[in-house]
């Protein structure tokens, strides 16, 4: 197992789509998960301003993407010319392509699906199954580490860290059980939830960086 400040060292490298470093108030607690050898793939520490109003981490593989500067790349129209022959070659493939423009940041995501249970991105075919079973084991792996934590922790159900599922995968979202309801709260409400949910994702952090 890597140390807190080596995971530290390599979260504080970490950036999302747009370029912009993990946030602050939760960057402690994913160096602490990649502590313990979970690759997340997205976080957020939650605000009422934009995005969620809950902290949240999301682990899990899915199937990659082409990540590109410009959406009318030559390279990025090959590639879609591909896929379409690609489906019309093969009627059993779902071809998925959905692009994100917005003025300098632009992104295509290609994930074109068999049903024989293989699935080819950037014309890379890799076993889903293989894909599921690793994301099981690793949600196991979790669910145990949080069974742990609280066995000696003391908090509500609804303020309760779990893994929330995401997509066909079986990758996952860390979260508080209930703050999806965050949506319907009232502006005051919605804020102490915030910090609530916030606080527990810290304590949550400190507990994982004193099991190295």
């Amino acid at each position: 197992m890597k140390s807190f400040e080596e995971a530290l060292d390599e979260t504080n490298q970490l950036a999302d789509r747009l370029g912009l470093g993990i946030d602050d108030g939760i960057k402690e607690t994913v160096a602490a998960l990649r502590m313990h050898g979970f690759d997340t793939t997205g976080s957020c520490e939650g605000h009422l301003d934009h995005g969620l109003a809950y902290p949240w981490i999301d682990i899990g593989l899915s199937p990659g993407y082409v990540d590109v500067d410009q959406p009318d790349d030559p390279e990025v129209t090959e590639l879609v010319c591909s896929l379409q022959e690609l489906g019309a070659k093969h009627k059993n493939y779902h071809l998925f392509i959905n692009a994100y423009d917005a003025k300098k940041d632009r992104r295509f995501y290609f994930d074109a699906h068999s049903q024989d249970g293989k699935y080819r991105t950037d014309g890379e075919v890799k076993d889903a199954g293989a894909l599921i079973r690793q994301n099981a084991t690793t949600r196991q792996r979790i669910v145990a580490l949080l069974e742990q934590y609280y066995r000696g922790h003391s908090a509500p159900t609804s303020t309760r860290i779990h893994p929330n599922p995401m997509g066909i995968y079986g990758a996952f979202r860390l979260n508080s059980v209930d703050a999806s309801f965050t949506k319907s709260m009232a502006p005051g409400e919605k804020a102490a939830a915030l910090g609530t949910y916030q606080a527990e994702m810290r304590c949550l952090g400190e507990w994982l960086k004193g099991r190295n």
